[in-house]
């Protein structure tokens, strides 16, 4: 059984990597119909399943959606736009998100994990694409989220940088799009099993997810509020949270931070200023 309504189609790709946006308004409008396109998937799906289609084929479709760029590079500008159609997002409560996240009866648990995640890195680089002229060296010479004042980038080698935080956000997402593109991690052929580092990878990739999107909810959510995305990244954020709760993918201080985020951004009742979490 496959989760292919969590798959985000808005249009098709040219062949190889996706080419950022040209304009800021191009990357806002497709993140905005980006979630909105998730969350109808989502309500038609709790009105009630119904076609189940072959789970690896509802992954490789993941090649004909838009990515953006890892790199960063198709940001968006910090003019205001005006407010998207968001009232889907704010109709899922937390019991419908819960549904969403929660394991059915008869899914292959491991198919089910890889279908969110990849996902979540769709929305989570769309988001930070979204602020990326914002987010340059001069305002964010480290990267920091809640409960962690700077952060250092660790290679494959163990080496640690001092990168600024576009410079993490770039390695954590490429390094998330290289995975989710590894045919041994997400195996595309009918059969194949997935590795025995299977659910370490994902808590790897989860990680990176919430230390990007926790770090552009502590220095850009003011930006995220003049581009009208609150409701849309709130969502994301109780995506995340709810699905890393639910597999065991977070450390437990990393947990709680992430759900003390959810905890002010959903419902989205922000009045102009921006939260402070508990961590």
């Amino acid at each position: 059984v496959s989760c292919r309504w969590l798959q985000v189609t808005v249009g098709e790709s040219p062949p190889g990597r996706p080419r950022p946006p040209s304009t800021p308004s191009a990357t806002l409008d497709r993140f905005t119909r980006y979630v909105r396109s998730l969350v109808d998937r989502i309500v038609n799906w709790l009105r009630g399943p119904s076609d189940a289609v072959n789970s690896v084929e509802g992954r490789n479709s993941k090649s004909n959606s838009p990515k953006g760029t890892a790199s960063g590079s198709g940001g968006a500008s910090s003019r205001e736009t005006s407010p998207p159609a968001r009232g889907v997002c704010e109709t899922l409560d937390h019991d419908a998100v819960m549904r969403i996240v929660r394991l059915p009866t008869g899914v292959d648990r491991n198919e089910w994990i890889a279908s969110h995640i990849i996902a979540l890195f769709e929305h989570v680089n769309a988001l930070r694409g979204s602020v990326s002229e914002m987010c340059t060296t001069a305002t964010c010479p480290t990267l920091s989220y809640p409960g962690v004042s700077k952060l250092s980038w660790v290679d494959e080698k163990g080496k640690k940088h001092a990168y600024s935080a576009a410079q993490y956000m770039d390695s954590a997402l490429t390094q998330c799009e290289q995975k989710c593109d590894d045919p041994v991690l997400f195996p595309t052929k009918h059969g194949q099993p997935f590795p025995s580092s299977f659910h370490q990878s994902i808590s790897a990739l989860t990680r990176l997810l919430w230390q990007c999107i926790g770090h552009l909810y502590e220095k850009h959510w003011k930006h995220i509020e003049s581009l009208n995305l609150v409701p849309q990244a709130a969502l994301v954020f109780e995506h995340l949270a709810r699905f890393s709760n639910e597999f065991g993918l977070l450390e437990a201080v990393e947990q709680k931070r992430i759900d003390s985020v959810v905890s002010v951004v959903r419902p989205p009742e922000l009045e102009g200023t921006v939260p402070t979490p508990e961590v």
